[in-house]
């Protein structure tokens, strides 16, 4: 056999080994993906119908978004109404277009009245402030968050903490209850 034929054979030897290497690592990355959605399935609740990855929702109202929810995954359980999100991030739209953003662990949205109740490391913020509290409700047909635990907000010139509170996003104001402590810019404080 010559030296130019082995190397002919060598090249194509080498060709074919890539091409079962290459093979071969696209079929685990599939089963990869395809054991991802298992182990969602798998972990959904007996009574989830349905269970996803990679999730969003917009709810809309006469042709205008009032908010959007992406999420890493979740399920539906029909017979109570409710979708279930793993960390969704949600961001609300203002009458004045301004993004509110919500973030926590869980989710739960009733389907029926697109209610919301997040817990788990919950943060609602703006570009004026930032909210942080364990448990926050939102009732869509009112546009308003409340909180009944411990919350805490702060802002470019304040730092408030209050028992719970609420927060309407149509009129843009909040009201606190219980043990409200804080203080203002220039030294003002409660």
């Amino acid at each position: 056999m010559t030296a130019q034929s082995r190397k002919i054979k060598l090249a194509l030897v080498l060709v074919m080994a890539g091409a079962l290497v290459l093979v071969t690592s696209m079929f685990l990355m599939y089963r990869s993906g395809s054991d991802e959605v298992k182990n969602i399935v798998a972990s959904a609740k007996p009574d989830a119908e349905i269970a996803i990855s990679g999730v969003r929702h917009v709810a809309t109202k006469k042709g205008k978004t009032e908010w959007r929810l992406d999420a890493d995954s979740a399920y539906l359980v029909d017979q109570r109404a409710q979708a279930v999100f793993d960390s969704p991030a949600i961001t609300f739209f203002t009458a004045d277009r301004e993004e509110v953003y919500l973030t926590a662990r869980e989710g739960v949205v009733e389907t029926d009245s697109n209610n919301i109740q997040v817990h788990g490391d919950v943060v609602l913020k703006s570009v004026n402030y930032r909210v942080e509290t364990q448990s926050l409700d939102y009732k869509h047909a009112d546009r308003v968050f409340t909180s009944n635990v411990p919350v805490r907000i702060n802002g470019a010139e304040f730092d408030l903490e209050a028992d719970s509170a609420s927060f309407d996003l149509k009129t843009n104001t909040m009201k606190f209850k219980g043990n409200v402590q804080g203080s203002f810019g220039d030294g003002i404080s409660l």
